[in-house]
């Protein structure tokens, strides 16, 4: 049984998690009897705070700012007396320690965490919240406190099937017996009778004038925005792309430069091979304290190769293809301004496309979720979990030990129900991931020792997550999102013709794992093993030694060969599906550097390096350039495709000259390792030596290799032009300022435990720069600052 309000035009939104039982009789002739009148009372006092704070606002925000912390604090426990201390009240208590996940009816706590201490009292959060409660109707913050309200929303039998009214007077209600927003303007109509207790209320006749909208940015720190969003009025969804466009070419990129240093860098593959290996769930001993049978074998070794090319190059172009999406969707909005129709859901072309964005988000979320599913077996947690076989059935369970860190057992239990929430999510999953993540990011803050127990590894894989219900958001805050996630998706999803255009490009993988019938498509598991040492590369010690260059070579060759047999196994298994897609993604990282064989000219400018010759090689007698593969290649584009990738200085004419080539004909100037001037990039001292330790070159250097601060890469990369932005977790975005010319930012992850940068880790840093803008260490030179 539901209230019959079908045939009301006012209805925005459908609060219907699936369920189909009968709602409790109780609850609905509660609804019928309560829910006009309390939509008309809360009308009558949001015209109060409209008039006050058209009268008082500035005054409000004035005295707020200049009292001290305490005061603020006081003020706002005589608003509300049982105010909770903390941000998320209503799953941690007053020490941070979690709370079991909440059941049945919700308290204030549940529906309103926002109302809080630690997320009000900074002196301009209770005015935001006054401000933008007084300017926009409740109307528009109804939906919006839904979307925030915690994943303990009440019980399943009191939560089924509730339709709310969120627009008239008269119909005006919200869920939880319609009580929270009574609740939440009570609060903010006390306030300022506290605040200036020598005003008195103006009259509520008083009219106040329409003020500019105080406008949402998708933060990315889900403390801050479940902190914030609530207070504010929901945003258009045209200004909300810019920010989702910016998160998803963000990863993009990320996942780009991760692709082609995999390929690249014999030392960056192990790396990988060893991340996924360490975090197999086979890694973890049974009961009895053995190991699994597989490890060691070459199942290991070839199921590893599987996950690792996978996740290198499947899951990026979901990236890329949400990307491609997004753009679809702008260009749609700048044509049809009015945007999506909530009854018609026109125009059609731009329902399909937001929800063909929605589905490619659900299924990049699903392969994220992979990587964490099995944080038991990490390193840093595998001791204290053992497998056990329940009901046929393969199990992991925790050790007591687990329990003997209480920090490490909380981080635990915030992981495992990070990834139960998301199987369980039914149809809010980003909701509950939003708020999982939260809890999870909350308590680190308040605990960083529990960074420790979460790798590298997981680190990366939940920062993505927090990308993902990020861009996710701006689609929820919208009018249509329930009506398009509940109704439109019944016939998209189940349509062949429209999943076969959401997943056109695609189809090369869809075979690829058809026709391995959910084995590995790995079938040169030899050629990728790094047990026997093959991939050693010994790059620090430079290229001026025979015996090192011939290493330097021997990896790169090995590589190059796994490369080529993957390569082949994915144009086998596609069944003539082209790969354009994956084609394109390759070849827009340029060519990548081999080590060129030691020959004649080496031991020439060896012996010219030891008298009193230049120290710098010719560099085109240490690298040469090479396709990223030789499948997936495009060969007519290496003539008119960009070399100069960092585009600091346009070029007015590609440079072709007659010498250099190995045949002594024309030199593809995107090949040729030096086609014009070098370009300088002027950095401040500290600067200059953390680029000298970021590209650090034996043959060049003169100061000592070392470890680089965070903070220190930071402030170089400022000094060259780029601002940095907290992603999410570890994660930093660095985008460079307009004069520099750059097309794209690059992101890096943060150093954990220790702040710093090893001098590998510095290497590889030094690796993706390389790769993104063509930077060396040479281009680096110091810049007069003032006073000399």
């Amino acid at each position: 049984m539901t209230i019959d309000m079908t045939d009301d035009p006012a209805i925005q939104y459908i609060f219907d998690l699936g369920s189909r039982e009968p709602i409790p009789t109780h609850i609905v002739n509660h609804i019928k009897q309560k829910g006009p009148k309390l939509g008309v009372d809360i009308y009558k006092k949001w015209d109060n705070i409209r008039a006050i704070e058209s009268i008082y606002g500035d005054k409000i925000q004035y005295e707020w700012s200049k009292m001290t912390l305490k005061d603020r604090r006081g003020i706002l426990v005589a608003a509300r007396t049982n105010i909770p201390k903390i941000h998320r009240p209503e799953c941690f208590t007053d020490t941070y320690t979690p709370y079991i996940k909440p059941k049945g009816i919700p308290t204030a706590e549940h529906t309103l965490p926002y109302l809080n201490q630690e997320d009000l009292e900074a002196k301009s959060a209770l005015p935001t919240l006054f401000i933008a409660r007084a300017r926009q109707s409740p109307a528009t913050f109804a939906m919006r406190e839904l979307v925030f309200i915690p994943v303990g929303y009440p019980k399943a039998d009191i939560r089924q099937s509730t339709k709310l009214c969120l627009s008239r007077r008269d119909t005006y209600g919200d869920m939880a017996y319609f009580s929270t927003v009574d609740e939440a303007i009570d609060f903010e109509l006390v306030l300022p009778k506290l605040d200036l207790r020598n005003l008195s209320p103006p009259d509520s006749d008083v009219e106040s004038p329409d003020l500019p909208l105080f406008e949402l940015r998708l933060d990315t720190d889900h403390e801050d925005l479940v902190a914030k969003a609530p207070l504010r009025p929901r945003p258009a969804f045209v200004d909300s792309l810019p920010r989702v466009r910016h998160l998803i070419s963000t990863q993009t990129s990320l996942a780009e430069l991760d692709l082609w240093q995999l390929r690249e860098d014999p030392s960056r593959f192990v790396q990988i091979f060893n991340d996924v290996v360490e975090h197999d769930p086979r890694q973890l001993l049974d009961k009895y304290g053995k190991r699994h049978p597989v490890i060691g074998t070459d199942s290991l070794v070839s199921s590893t190769l599987h996950v690792l090319v996978a996740q290198s190059h499947y899951v990026l172009m979901f990236w890329d293809q949400l990307g491609v999406h997004l753009q679809v969707i702008e260009d749609l909005m700048k044509a049809h301004l009015e945007g999506l129709n909530i009854s018609s859901f026109e125009p059609d072309a731009l329902s399909e496309t937001i929800m063909s964005f929605s589905i490619l988000l659900d299924d990049t979320t699903n392969l994220i979720m992979l990587a964490i599913e099995h944080y038991q077996a990490s390193p840093e947690f595998r001791v204290h979990h053992r497998r056990r076989i329940l009901l046929g059935q393969n199990t992991v369970a925790p050790e007591p030990s687990l329990a003997e860190d209480t920090v490490r057992l909380h981080v635990a239990n915030l992981l495992h129900d990070l990834i139960q929430g998301h199987k369980e999510g039914a149809l809010d999953p980003y909701r509950g991931l939003r708020f999982r993540l939260d809890l999870l990011e909350t308590f680190l803050r308040k605990f960083p020792s529990g960074w420790t127990w979460i790798s590298p590894y997981l680190r990366s894989a939940l920062a993505k997550l927090s990308v993902l219900a990020g861009c996710s958001l701006a689609f929820e805050l919208q009018l249509w999102y329930e009506k398009q996630l509940h109704v439109a998706s019944m016939y998209t999803k189940n349509d062949p013709n429209y999943l076969s255009k959401v997943y056109g490009p695609f189809k090369a993988w869809t075979s690829i794992f058809k026709n391995v019938k959910g084995a590995d498509f790995i079938s040169s598991s030899k050629l990728g093993d790094p047990s026997d040492n093959k991939f050693d590369y010994p790059i620090s010690s430079g290229r001026n030694k025979k015996i090192v260059v011939e290493k330097l070579c021997r990896a790169e060759a090995k590589l190059d060969a796994f490369w080529i047999s993957i390569d082949a196994d994915l144009e086998k298994w596609a069944d003539g599906h082209p790969q354009k897609a994956l084609q394109r993604l390759l070849d827009n990282g340029g060519d990548m550097l081999r080590t060129q064989p030691w020959s004649k000219r080496h031991e020439e400018w060896a012996a010219d390096r030891q008298g009193k010759g230049s120290k710098s090689a010719p560099p085109d007698l240490l690298l040469k350039s090479e396709p990223l593969s030789r499948i997936f290649h495009d060969a007519s584009k290496e003539i008119t495709g960009i070399f100069n990738k960092s585009n600091i200085i346009t070029k007015t004419k590609a440079k072709i000259r007659p010498e250099g080539g190995p045949d002594g004909g024309l030199v593809d100037p995107r090949r040729d390792p030096s086609p014009e001037p070098q370009v300088t990039l002027p950095v401040n001292k500290k600067g200059l030596q953390v680029f000298s330790r970021i590209f650090y070159n034996p043959e060049t250097n003169e100061n000592p290799a070392g470890d680089v601060k965070w903070s220190d890469f930071k402030g170089a990369m400022a000094s060259v032009g780029f601002s940095a932005e907290h992603m999410h977790g570890s994660q930093w975005q660095f985008n460079p300022a307009a004069h520099l010319n750059l097309t794209r930012g690059i992101a890096f992850h943060e150093p954990h435990p220790s702040p710093k940068f090893s001098h590998d880790q510095a290497r590889g840093v030094g690796a993706r720069l390389h790769r993104a803008y063509g930077w060396v260490g040479s281009m680096f030179v110091r810049k007069r600052e003032d006073g000399e």
